[in-house]
Order: structure tokens, then C-alpha cells, then sequence
């Protein structure tokens, strides 16, 4: 009789892993709350229009992604793709087309002190102060507290590394006298990369439209797919059984939980985890001229915009910029018109129409949480529970982690 597998979550990193298991010739389900697959990769619908919800590439550079190629040749676009970035104080504005990180100039490199990874607070010490101050004032515009947040933290918030433009090469060598300081500055590419391009790809008609096909294929495979099901979890002497949407109670062999961890930490520890959910706004148009694909980070004191982006989705030309929410927010056409110049993007949004779209873009991971998961992680081994990689922010290494996973058990 084949071992039965659940999956707790219908995103790419669940959708990956039935694909993984399915190669071992186990009974694979996949239970997701959503009325359809994809998780976070979803596209925001305003009738006849589609955009992407946030700045969703695909690497093509991973294993998994070899995976989703040979089903979806046809389906996906790739590109060498380009990026930058805006770092914005009330004294100064930069804008890099070679670092998606803040950009810096005339600062003298301190030497770095030894510390404990404590929180994202002691990451931020590190530097000189202009640039631990300008982060500090940065973060200021999420409302959360650098030092609740963990070190690790730093990646989610696109902070994990900065760089002094003015000298690389002094840069370089600082960088490769000390392990710390390579992890939070970075240098150009050219410096250790023959080849600068960053390749990427997109489904060539959007994210809603590629997971329908996943689905089709997945049932192909015979692998069970369960949507609109919010699954609650039991945890009865060291084992964890499921109720669907009509209570019925089931268990199985191994139960991969990617989802969303919060039930299942309450049930089995009695305990709630504090991580901090970032309320998002995404505004979209379509433009007329053809656009590259292209993002630009955005390290504003000033403003609440935080990313853009222009791509092609189902032949047409669009941008989307994404920004904390706040009600109050006006003038938003002008201040993108703004932002475009800055980024010596030539087009301006003055007759366009603005789409917009509400959303929890991501959340952040506490210190306690850490902790949380590790406890989880500990009280469960060698159950027929597998924790998913809840504070890891990289979807390639989310996919990974459960890839060497499923090599190693299955």
C-alpha cells in the first residue's frame, strides 16, 4: 500500500514538493484554502486587465525551475533582466542602475566589532553611522521595532546588504578581509561575475493563468488537489490529524505544513506567534511604449513607495509600484510621475488610469517567532509532521529545504 502525503498549502513551494514526491510513487494531497493554486504568485484582475502582484520573477538559474520548464516551455517568458535602486533622504536622492541595494557615497568604512546575531538592531550597528542612521529612520515607516525583529529579517526587507558606490574597489577588499562584512555589503557584479545579466522568467500570460495549467497537471499526475478547504490541525498523543470544512478527521504518514503556521503552532504549543503583517498597496497601469523588464528598489525617509517594476504580461506593457498603505495618501499620480523621472523612465502617467489593490504583502519574522519554530521543529521530530520553512524569505530556498527533505526521508 503507497504511503499517503499531504500538503498544507497550494503555493510553489507545495506545488514543488508533490511534484518531488510524486517521482517516489506516493499517494500525494494537496489541501490549499484558496479557491485556486499559486499562493502569493497570483495576479491582481480588474476585468479585462491583470497585473502582477508584486515583483514575482522566476530564477531560472535553480533546479526546481528545470522542473517547471520542461511543462511550461511554452508558457514561459525569459529575459535578462535589470534592476536598480533609489536611496532618498530629506538631504539627497541616488538612483543606481547597478545595485537594488541603498546606495551610499563619501562614507569611510568603519571596522566591525564582533556581536551576536541578536536582532536586526545589532546587523544595523555595524555600519557607520550615516548609514546606520539613514536605515534606522528607513525602518521607521513600518512601525516595527528593529530590535524585535531578527537578524535574518534584514533579506525580507531588502536591507540585507549596502553598498559605498564611490570606491569598489576599497569595498572589495574590506569585504573579503571579514565574513561579516561580505554579508552586509555589496559590490558590483562585474567584481565576481562574468556575466552580469540576471536571468529571469514569467509566465508569458500571468501567474493566475500558469497555475490552472499547474493544476491540470498535477491531477494528471494523480496527485488530489483540495481547494476552499481551511484545514484545522489536532495534535493527539504525537501525531497531528486534519479536519476539513465538514469536520471530518483524517490523518496520514507525512503531513507537509507550508501554509500559514499560526493554528498549527496554537494547537500544538498553546502558543501565538507575533510576526508582523505589512499592509500593502500596489498602484498598476498599462503604458502604450514598450517597457523592459526592469525593478527599482526604493529607500525613501520620505516616501511610502517601496518598489517598481515595468513587464510584459499577455502582450501588453505595464508598470506597478508598490507602497506601504496609508489612507491618507494623495497626489499619488504625481508623486509616480515623480518617482518615473527619477528612475529616467520616459513615460508619464498624467491621462493613464491607476489601478490599485490592497494586500499583506509579507510578514515579519520576530525574534520570539524564531524561537517559536525552532521549538515547533523540535517537539515534532520524528513525527508524521514536516514544519516548512516559515522563516526562510528566499522561494528558492524555501523549495530546497523541502526538496533535501523529501530526498532524505522519502
Amino acid at each position: 500500500m503507497k504511503k499517503k502525503i499531504i500538503i498544507i498549502g497550494g503555493g510553489i513551494t507545495g506545488c514543488m514538493a508533490a511534484l518531488y514526491i510524486d517521482k517516489k510513487n506516493f499517494d500525494v494531497s494537496i489541501y490549499e484554502s484558496k479557491n485556486n493554486l499559486g499562493g502569493v504568485l497570483s495576479d491582481f484582475s480588474h476585468k479585462d486587465e491583470s497585473f502582477l502582484n508584486g515583483v514575482q520573477y522566476l530564477d531560472v538559474n535553480t533546479d526546481w525551475y528545470i522542473e517547471i520548464e520542461k511543462l511550461f516551455r511554452k508558457k514561459l517568458n525569459k529575459f535578462n533582466h535589470s534592476y536598480g535602486s533609489i536611496t532618498e533622504s530629506e538631504n539627497s536622492i541616488s538612483f543606481s542602475d547597478k545595485f537594488a541595494v541603498p546606495v551610499f557615497n563619501n562614507i569611510e568604512l568603519n571596522s566591525l566589532k564582533k556581536t551576536k546575531k541578536n536582532n536586526l538592531s545589532s546587523r544595523l550597528s555595524l555600519y557607520p553611522k550615516k548609514i546606520s542612521d539613514f536605515l534606522n529612520l528607513y525602518l521607521k515607516k513600518f512601525n516595527i521595532s528593529s530590535k524585535k525583529i531578527s537578524w535574518d529579517q534584514a533579506c525580507l526587507l531588502h536591507i540585507g546588504r549596502v553598498t559605498v558606490i564611490d570606491d569598489q574597489k576599497k569595498l572589495k577588499k574590506f569585504k573579503n578581509l571579514n565574513k561579516t562584512a561580505d554579508d552586509i555589503y555589496a559590490i558590483e557584479k562585474k567584481n565576481f561575475l562574468k556575466d552580469q545579466a540576471f536571468n529571469a522568467a514569467l509566465p508569458t500570460k500571468g501567474y493566475n493563468d500558469f497555475f490552472n495549467d499547474f493544476h491540470k497537471i498535477l491531477k494528471k499526475k494523480k496527485i488530489k488537489i483540495y481547494l476552499k478547504n481551511k484545514i484545522k490541525p489536532s495534535w493527539i498523543n504525537g501525531k497531528l490529524f486534519l479536519k476539513t470544512n465538514d469536520d471530518k478527521s483524517f490523518s496520514a504518514d507525512h503531513i507537509i505544513w507550508t501554509g500559514n503556521p499560526t493554528n498549527l503552532i496554537k494547537e500544538i504549543l498553546k502558543k501565538k506567534i507575533d510576526s508582523v503583517p505589512l499592509k500593502m498597496i500596489q498602484y498598476s497601469a498599462n503604458v502604450e511604449k514598450k517597457v523592459d523588464n526592469f525593478y527599482t528598489q526604493i529607500f525613501s525617509t520620505k516616501s511610502n513607495f517601496l518598489r517598481f517594476f515595468s513587464y510584459n504580461l499577455d502582450n501588453k506593457n505595464k508598470i506597478s509600484i508598490e507602497s506601504i498603505y496609508d489612507r491618507n495618501e494623495n497626489n499619488i499620480k504625481e508623486k509616480i510621475n515623480i518617482l518615473l523621472k527619477n528612475i529616467n523612465f520616459n513615460h508619464k502617467l498624467t491621462n493613464e488610469k491607476i489601478f490599485k489593490n490592497l494586500s499583506v504583502r509579507f510578514n515579519i519574522v520576530t525574534k520570539r517567532d524564531e524561537k517559536i519554530f525552532d521549538e515547533l521543529k523540535r517537539k515534532t521530530l520524528n513525527t508524521n509532521l514536516i514544519c516548512g520553512p516559515w522563516n526562510v524569505y528566499s522561494r528558492n530556498d524555501k523549495i530546497l529545504y523541502l526538496k533535501n527533505i523529501i530526498d532524505n526521508l522519502f
